[in-house]
Order: C-alpha cells, then sequence, then structure tokens
C-alpha cells in the first residue's frame, strides 16, 4: 500500500510541475496587445457600445490576451459588422506592422461574457465570427 501511494505521490507531483511551468503567460507582444485594447476601446466608444473605457470594462465587452504565438482578441455582446470590420482592420494593421511575426485571433461572441461564465464548461459558447491571422514565426 504505501509503495503504491508512493507511486501516486510522484505522478502528482510531476503533474503538478508541468502545470505550473506551461501555465505562464507569454508576453512578447505585450506592447501591440495594449495598442489593441486602446484602438479597440475606441472603437466601441465611437459606435456608441459603451460610453468609456471604464464603461467598457464593466459591460465586459472585451478581452485582448497573450496567446502563445501572439494575442487572442474576444469581443462579447456586440453584434454589428461595422464594429467586426473595424476590428478586424485594426488587428490587419499590427499583424503586418509586426511582420507578420505574430498570430492575432479575432473572435466574436453574440451573448455576453457574463451568460458564457454562466455555462457548463462543456457546453462553452462559440464564436459567431472567428479570424486568424497566422503568424509566420
Amino acid at each position: 500500500m504505501n509503495k503504491i501511494l508512493r507511486v501516486l505521490f510522484v505522478f502528482i507531483s510531476i503533474l503538478i510541475l508541468e502545470v505550473n511551468v506551461s501555465a505562464g503567460e507569454n508576453r512578447q507582444f505585450e506592447e501591440q496587445r495594449l495598442a489593441l485594447v486602446k484602438n479597440i476601446t475606441t472603437i466601441l466608444k465611437e459606435e456608441n457600445i459603451c460610453a468609456s473605457q471604464n464603461d467598457c470594462n464593466k459591460k465586459g465587452h472585451l478581452f485582448v490576451s497573450p496567446g502563445l504565438s501572439g494575442l487572442s482578441v474576444k469581443l462579447y455582446g456586440v453584434n454589428s459588422n461595422t464594429v467586426f470590420e473595424r476590428i478586424t482592420k485594426e488587428c490587419l494593421n499590427i499583424f503586418f506592422k509586426m511582420e507578420r511575426k505574430m498570430s492575432i485571433v479575432f473572435g466574436a461572441y453574440q451573448i455576453t461574457k457574463d451568460e458564457d461564465l454562466k455555462m457548463p464548461f462543456w457546453k462553452s459558447a462559440r464564436p459567431n465570427v472567428v479570424i486568424k491571422f497566422k503568424g509566420d514565426k
């Protein structure tokens, strides 16, 4: 019994170590992430989706996070072709400014972030719009 417990302990320790090592975020494109947040927030304000950056944050419309080799842009609760087009152009500008050395994935969800969080993990929302800019890296 002790041998089984020791093997189990070693296995769990290795698993925990692996999860902690792979959990770090790549902040290589932090400048581009901040630029996208600023520019997309401006678009949302101009399109009357939210009144200010604080309002956009409270409503949970925009999430821009580091990805494996670039950035992930998620837009929630917005269903406007004009907004999608303008955000796509912002992503494209950053993509080419970086000489395609990073990837950007833009996903737009019709539901709000709050609605998405209330769903069970096995039924998570699927984006209605997905645009991928695949970098050369």
